[in-house]
Protein backbone atom coordinates (compact mmCIF):
# COMPACT_ATOMS: atom_id res chain seq x y z
CA UNK A 1 0.00 0.00 0.00
CA UNK A 2 1.34 3.50 -0.84
CA UNK A 3 2.40 5.70 2.06
CA UNK A 4 -0.51 7.56 3.64
CA UNK A 5 -0.65 11.26 2.78
CA UNK A 6 -1.29 13.31 5.92
CA UNK A 7 -2.08 16.96 6.57
CA UNK A 8 -0.93 18.37 9.92
CA UNK A 9 -2.65 21.60 10.95
CA UNK A 10 -1.12 23.27 14.01
CA UNK A 11 -0.10 26.84 14.83
CA UNK A 12 2.81 25.84 17.12
CA UNK A 13 5.87 25.85 14.88
CA UNK A 14 8.11 23.73 17.13
CA UNK A 15 5.44 21.06 17.62
CA UNK A 16 4.58 21.13 13.93
CA UNK A 17 8.21 20.69 12.86
CA UNK A 18 8.93 17.89 15.35
CA UNK A 19 5.71 16.05 14.59
CA UNK A 20 6.23 16.28 10.81
CA UNK A 21 9.76 14.92 11.12
CA UNK A 22 8.58 12.04 13.33
CA UNK A 23 5.75 11.09 10.99
CA UNK A 24 8.01 11.29 7.94
CA UNK A 25 10.53 9.00 9.65
CA UNK A 26 7.70 6.54 10.29
CA UNK A 27 6.91 6.33 6.57
CA UNK A 28 4.13 8.89 6.06
CA UNK A 29 3.99 11.71 3.53
CA UNK A 30 3.21 14.85 5.54
CA UNK A 31 2.09 18.33 4.49
CA UNK A 32 1.83 21.01 7.18
CA UNK A 33 0.10 24.33 7.63
CA UNK A 34 -0.24 26.78 10.51
CA UNK A 35 -3.86 27.93 10.39
CA UNK A 36 -7.39 26.87 9.62
CA UNK A 37 -7.68 29.29 6.70
CA UNK A 38 -4.52 27.88 5.12
CA UNK A 39 -5.77 24.34 5.60
CA UNK A 40 -8.98 25.10 3.68
CA UNK A 41 -6.96 26.00 0.61
CA UNK A 42 -5.00 22.76 0.83
CA UNK A 43 -8.06 20.61 1.48
CA UNK A 44 -9.90 22.19 -1.43
CA UNK A 45 -7.24 21.12 -3.92
CA UNK A 46 -5.53 18.05 -2.44
CA UNK A 47 -6.91 14.69 -1.38
CA UNK A 48 -5.46 13.58 1.97
CA UNK A 49 -5.75 10.21 3.66
CA UNK A 50 -5.77 11.61 7.21
CA UNK A 51 -5.99 15.12 8.71
CA UNK A 52 -4.35 15.83 12.10
CA UNK A 53 -6.11 18.96 13.31
CA UNK A 54 -5.19 21.08 16.31
CA UNK A 55 -8.17 22.64 18.06
CA UNK A 56 -6.62 25.58 19.93
CA UNK A 57 -5.62 27.84 17.04
CA UNK A 58 -6.16 31.63 16.81
CA UNK A 59 -8.78 33.10 14.46
CA UNK A 60 -10.22 29.72 13.50
CA UNK A 61 -10.45 26.78 15.90
CA UNK A 62 -10.18 23.16 14.91
CA UNK A 63 -13.92 22.71 15.39
CA UNK A 64 -14.62 25.44 12.86
CA UNK A 65 -12.31 23.76 10.38
CA UNK A 66 -14.06 20.46 11.07
CA UNK A 67 -17.44 22.12 10.49
CA UNK A 68 -16.16 23.45 7.16
CA UNK A 69 -14.92 19.98 6.16
CA UNK A 70 -18.33 18.58 7.10
CA UNK A 71 -20.16 21.27 5.09
CA UNK A 72 -17.95 20.55 2.06
CA UNK A 73 -19.00 16.87 2.28
CA UNK A 74 -15.34 15.94 2.40
CA UNK A 75 -15.12 12.48 3.95
CA UNK A 76 -11.42 12.73 4.87
CA UNK A 77 -10.89 11.18 8.32
CA UNK A 78 -9.87 13.72 10.98
CA UNK A 79 -7.98 13.23 14.24
CA UNK A 80 -8.38 16.21 16.56
CA UNK A 81 -5.47 17.38 18.74
CA UNK A 82 -6.83 18.77 22.00
CA UNK A 83 -5.57 20.20 25.27
CA UNK A 84 -6.34 19.04 28.82
CA UNK A 85 -9.91 19.13 30.15
CA UNK A 86 -11.43 19.49 26.67
CA UNK A 87 -13.67 16.43 26.68
CA UNK A 88 -16.62 18.55 25.54
CA UNK A 89 -14.62 19.71 22.51
CA UNK A 90 -13.64 16.13 21.71
CA UNK A 91 -17.29 15.02 21.97
CA UNK A 92 -18.40 17.83 19.62
CA UNK A 93 -15.61 16.89 17.20
CA UNK A 94 -16.82 13.29 17.13
CA UNK A 95 -20.36 14.50 16.47
CA UNK A 96 -19.06 16.48 13.48
CA UNK A 97 -17.38 13.41 12.04
CA UNK A 98 -13.90 13.24 13.62
CA UNK A 99 -12.66 9.67 13.92
CA UNK A 100 -10.54 10.13 17.04
CA UNK A 101 -8.76 12.67 19.22
CA UNK A 102 -5.36 12.92 20.93
CA UNK A 103 -4.67 14.94 24.04
CA UNK A 104 -1.47 16.89 23.50
CA UNK A 105 -0.62 16.77 27.20
CA UNK A 106 -0.51 12.96 26.93
CA UNK A 107 1.17 12.95 23.56
CA UNK A 108 3.32 9.90 22.73
CA UNK A 109 4.95 10.11 19.31
CA UNK A 110 5.62 6.37 19.09
CA UNK A 111 1.92 5.58 19.64
CA UNK A 112 0.59 7.95 16.95
CA UNK A 113 1.10 5.50 14.01
CA UNK A 114 -1.17 3.01 15.80
CA UNK A 115 -3.89 5.65 16.00
CA UNK A 116 -3.38 6.82 12.40
CA UNK A 117 -3.41 3.33 10.91
CA UNK A 118 -6.40 2.33 13.04
CA UNK A 119 -8.33 5.41 11.93
CA UNK A 120 -7.55 4.75 8.28
CA UNK A 121 -8.69 1.13 8.56
CA UNK A 122 -11.96 2.27 10.13
CA UNK A 123 -12.36 4.84 7.38
CA UNK A 124 -11.90 2.19 4.66
CA UNK A 125 -14.35 -0.12 6.43
CA UNK A 126 -16.93 2.65 6.76
CA UNK A 127 -16.46 3.66 3.12
CA UNK A 128 -16.89 0.06 1.96
CA UNK A 129 -20.00 -0.33 4.11
CA UNK A 130 -21.47 2.91 2.74
CA UNK A 131 -20.70 1.89 -0.86
CA UNK A 132 -22.33 -1.49 -0.27
CA UNK A 133 -25.42 0.15 1.22
CA UNK A 134 -25.72 2.52 -1.75
CA UNK A 135 -25.32 -0.37 -4.18
CA UNK A 136 -28.00 -2.39 -2.40
CA UNK A 137 -30.31 0.62 -2.45
CA UNK A 138 -29.70 1.12 -6.18
CA UNK A 139 -30.30 -2.58 -6.80
CA UNK A 140 -33.56 -2.43 -4.86
CA UNK A 141 -34.71 0.50 -7.02
CA UNK A 142 -33.66 -1.10 -10.31
CA UNK A 143 -34.67 -4.70 -9.60
CA UNK A 144 -38.37 -4.27 -10.55
CA UNK A 145 -37.38 -2.83 -13.94
CA UNK A 146 -34.96 -5.68 -14.60
CA UNK A 147 -37.52 -8.23 -13.50
CA UNK A 148 -40.03 -6.68 -15.89
CA UNK A 149 -37.45 -6.74 -18.71
CA UNK A 150 -36.62 -10.39 -18.01
CA UNK A 151 -40.30 -11.41 -17.88
CA UNK A 152 -41.19 -9.35 -20.98
CA UNK A 153 -38.38 -10.89 -23.01
CA UNK A 154 -39.45 -14.35 -21.86
CA UNK A 155 -43.08 -13.65 -22.85
CA UNK A 156 -42.12 -12.29 -26.27
CA UNK A 157 -39.81 -15.24 -26.83
CA UNK A 158 -42.64 -17.63 -25.94
CA UNK A 159 -44.96 -15.94 -28.46
CA UNK A 160 -42.27 -15.94 -31.16
CA UNK A 161 -41.41 -19.60 -30.59
CA UNK A 162 -45.09 -20.61 -30.59
CA UNK A 163 -45.67 -18.84 -33.90
CA UNK A 164 -42.48 -20.29 -35.34
CA UNK A 165 -43.68 -23.79 -34.45
CA UNK A 166 -46.99 -23.11 -36.23
CA UNK A 167 -45.12 -21.78 -39.27
CA UNK A 168 -42.88 -24.85 -39.33
CA UNK A 169 -45.90 -27.18 -39.26
CA UNK A 170 -47.59 -25.18 -42.03
CA UNK A 171 -44.44 -25.38 -44.16
CA UNK A 172 -44.40 -29.17 -43.81
CA UNK A 173 -48.13 -29.54 -44.50
CA UNK A 174 -48.12 -27.22 -47.54
CA UNK A 175 -45.03 -28.96 -48.83
CA UNK A 176 -46.72 -32.34 -48.81
CA UNK A 177 -49.83 -30.87 -50.47
CA UNK A 178 -47.82 -29.23 -53.27
CA UNK A 179 -45.66 -32.26 -54.10
CA UNK A 180 -48.33 -33.64 -56.44
CA UNK A 181 -48.58 -30.35 -58.38
CA UNK A 182 -44.95 -29.68 -59.21
CA UNK A 183 -42.52 -31.36 -61.57
CA UNK A 184 -39.11 -32.75 -60.72
CA UNK A 185 -37.26 -29.50 -61.36
CA UNK A 186 -39.79 -27.52 -59.37
CA UNK A 187 -39.63 -30.03 -56.54
CA UNK A 188 -35.87 -29.61 -56.23
CA UNK A 189 -36.31 -25.83 -56.09
CA UNK A 190 -39.12 -26.21 -53.54
CA UNK A 191 -37.10 -28.58 -51.35
CA UNK A 192 -34.17 -26.16 -51.37
CA UNK A 193 -36.42 -23.25 -50.40
CA UNK A 194 -37.97 -25.41 -47.69
CA UNK A 195 -34.54 -26.19 -46.22
CA UNK A 196 -33.58 -22.50 -46.24
CA UNK A 197 -36.81 -21.52 -44.49
CA UNK A 198 -36.19 -24.12 -41.78
CA UNK A 199 -32.66 -22.81 -41.35
CA UNK A 200 -34.05 -19.32 -40.86
CA UNK A 201 -36.59 -20.76 -38.45
CA UNK A 202 -33.85 -22.41 -36.40
CA UNK A 203 -31.79 -19.22 -36.43
CA UNK A 204 -34.69 -17.08 -35.16
CA UNK A 205 -35.46 -19.70 -32.52
CA UNK A 206 -31.84 -19.64 -31.34
CA UNK A 207 -31.85 -15.82 -31.23
CA UNK A 208 -35.04 -15.86 -29.16
CA UNK A 209 -33.60 -18.38 -26.70
CA UNK A 210 -30.32 -16.44 -26.45
CA UNK A 211 -32.16 -13.20 -25.67
CA UNK A 212 -34.00 -14.91 -22.81
CA UNK A 213 -30.76 -16.27 -21.39
CA UNK A 214 -29.01 -12.92 -21.82
CA UNK A 215 -31.76 -11.08 -19.93
CA UNK A 216 -31.55 -13.72 -17.18
CA UNK A 217 -27.79 -13.29 -16.98
CA UNK A 218 -28.17 -9.50 -16.67
CA UNK A 219 -30.70 -9.95 -13.89
CA UNK A 220 -28.55 -12.45 -11.97
CA UNK A 221 -25.49 -10.20 -12.27
CA UNK A 222 -27.44 -7.19 -11.04
CA UNK A 223 -28.73 -9.16 -8.06
CA UNK A 224 -25.11 -9.78 -7.12
CA UNK A 225 -25.12 -13.53 -7.70
CA UNK A 226 -21.44 -14.43 -7.56
CA UNK A 227 -21.28 -17.69 -9.50
CA UNK A 228 -22.45 -16.65 -12.97
CA UNK A 229 -19.36 -18.01 -14.72
CA UNK A 230 -21.05 -21.19 -15.95
CA UNK A 231 -23.97 -19.20 -17.36
CA UNK A 232 -21.57 -16.72 -18.99
CA UNK A 233 -19.58 -19.54 -20.59
CA UNK A 234 -22.78 -21.12 -21.92
CA UNK A 235 -23.96 -17.75 -23.25
CA UNK A 236 -20.63 -17.15 -24.96
CA UNK A 237 -20.83 -20.58 -26.57
CA UNK A 238 -24.37 -19.92 -27.80
CA UNK A 239 -23.43 -16.51 -29.21
CA UNK A 240 -20.49 -18.03 -31.08
CA UNK A 241 -22.75 -20.80 -32.41
CA UNK A 242 -25.32 -18.20 -33.42
CA UNK A 243 -22.73 -16.18 -35.32
CA UNK A 244 -21.39 -19.28 -37.08
CA UNK A 245 -24.87 -20.39 -38.08
CA UNK A 246 -25.74 -16.95 -39.34
CA UNK A 247 -22.52 -16.85 -41.35
CA UNK A 248 -23.21 -20.28 -42.85
CA UNK A 249 -26.78 -19.30 -43.72
CA UNK A 250 -25.66 -16.12 -45.45
CA UNK A 251 -22.95 -18.00 -47.33
CA UNK A 252 -25.40 -20.46 -48.94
Amino acid sequence: MPALHLLLIDDEESFRRTFQQTLTTQGYVVDVCASGAESMGLLAHTRYDIVLLDHAMPEMTGLRVLEWIHDQKNDVPVVLLTGPEMENVAAEAMRLGAYDYIRKDYFEYHHVPVIIDGVYERYLFRKERTSRALLEKEQALQRPSLEMLRDTVASIAHIVNTNLSVISLNIDERGHEMETFINTEGKEYFDKANVEMKQEYNLISLISKSLVELSTLMYERFKGVEDTRALEAEMQHKIESLLREHHDTMAR
